[in-house]
């Protein structure tokens, strides 16, 4: 989470924009993304996606250059690793940003995790981060309405 105005910063001064970290869970209705092209930008953006919590732990409480990431569906481990394996490190990632939008405190850069296989009605998806907490979401049923994309021949 942001804590001050950001706009094309190094990546070495990032890290005093940072006021903290969230969970962040990534919901995608693939239903729908995999409906037509124009509708991938709403996948993510059905009620109840993107939720985020438990809290925010402050940028001094969080060791995010080696905090143990686990995901789990049912109980069960789905995935287990450390933001020291990600990609690319969140201060790269919010300087990236930065460099072609202002962040603003409260804005939020989130990242994506590692695959994860369709969930059904009833699972129960777990995120957890070391020094942050566990996000508990359960899963309920969503369909899409195919006749209206087909009415507007989508």
């Amino acid at each position: 989470m942001i804590g001050r105005r950001i706009r094309e910063v190094p990546e070495a001064a990032v890290s005093d924009a940072i006021f903290g970290y969230t969970i962040f869970n990534d919901i995608v209705l693939h239903d729908l993304e995999l409906l037509t092209r124009e509708y991938q930008q709403w996948a993510k953006n059905c009620d109840t996606f993107a939720p985020m919590g438990p809290w925010i732990a402050t940028a001094d409480e969080v060791p995010i250059e080696r905090a143990r990431m686990i995901r789990r569906r049912n109980g069960a481990i789905e995935s287990s690793s450390s933001t020291a394996q990600m990609r690319r490190p969140f201060t790269e990632m919010v300087a990236f940003v930065a460099s072609f939008m202002t962040l603003e405190p409260g804005d939020l850069v989130t990242s994506a995790s590692p695959p994860a296989g369709p969930f059904v009605p009833g699972d129960v998806l777990e995120v957890e981060v070391e020094g942050i907490g566990v996000l508990r979401n359960p899963v309920a049923s969503r369909t899409v309405d195919r006749r209206y994309a087909q009415a507007l021949r989508l």
